[in-house]
């Protein structure tokens, strides 16, 4: 597998993903973390999240709701603390932040199960010397109770992806299948578009993160160039996580024929 040294940038692989017109109309508004970003946001939307620019496993993130004129709440792991005036919540996050790269995002409601609420990890991969991406397996995260990041670093549980929305407070649960179909193509469409930079061009594997309102509408979060894949070893059924592994092994094996024809 490929590996960087350091995460490429969340806002950089928007900017990118907003060339795909699938793609585009399922992100969420992202800005870099300023003064002046964080109370448009906040204004607008009335709950925001500030998640770093480069590193993923949700550490750091955090949660800022509007809970009225000067009131503000401010959502931690799972601490909640309440703020009444602008200034000191304007502190509290600058002192958490500690001097990283922030954006702030639009929040999304996500559908939830059991109070929780859950997104979807998709893998994507290709075979070596082939341009076939295809979806090889998928799971949902729901977060741990308390918490509203879904990351399994911190405490998120597993759920087959039909299971959870049967389980969800999704509305409209009689085609799953459409559901699925759609969560798919914009993976796969993130993917090629992704693909298609220099950067990424002889990247084999995705892990795209995707998540779903109550209505059924799809967001699209994040496009991670080196995916954890752990979250399939959750699941009773193994039948996805040995199908990515094959197509890994069989990458590993071609890149090594490879690089020695090239000697």
């Amino acid at each position: 597998m490929i590996r960087t040294p350091r995460r490429f940038s969340k806002l950089s692989m928007q900017e990118i993903l907003s060339q795909n017109s699938v793609v585009k109309e399922t992100l969420p508004d992202t800005k870099r973390l300023t003064q002046k970003n964080f109370w448009a946001m906040l204004n607008q939307y009335n709950v925001i999240v500030l998640k770093k620019e480069n590193y993923g496993k949700g550490i750091g993130i955090l949660k800022v709701k509007k809970l009225g004129e000067d009131k503000y709440e401010v959502h931690r792991e799972d601490e909640r603390r309440v703020f009444t005036n602008k200034g000191n919540l304007y502190s509290f996050v600058m002192d958490n932040t500690k001097g990283a790269q922030y954006l702030v995002q639009q929040h999304v409601a996500l559908a939830k199960i059991n109070d929780s609420p859950f997104d979807i990890r998709v893998i994507v991969q290709r075979k070596f010397g082939t341009d076939n991406w295809v979806v090889t397996g998928k799971y949902a995260k729901a977060s741990a109770k308390g918490f509203f990041k879904t990351n399994l670093a911190a405490g998120g549980r597993v759920f087959p992806v039909e299971e959870a929305i049967r389980l969800s407070t999704i509305v409209k649960k009689n085609d799953i299948s459409a559901l699925l179909s759609k969560i798919d193509k914009v993976s796969l469409e993130a993917t090629k578009q992704a693909s298609a930079t220099k950067k990424f061009k002889n990247w084999l594997i995705w892990g795209m993160d995707v998540g779903i309102e109550d209505n059924g509408r799809i967001f699209f979060f994040e496009a991670n160039e080196v995916p954890g894949t752990k979250g399939f070893n959750r699941l009773k059924d193994s039948s996805m996580r040995r199908r990515i592994k094959k197509i890994k092994v069989y990458n590993r094996k071609m890149r090594r024929r490879n690089r020695k024809k090239r000697r």
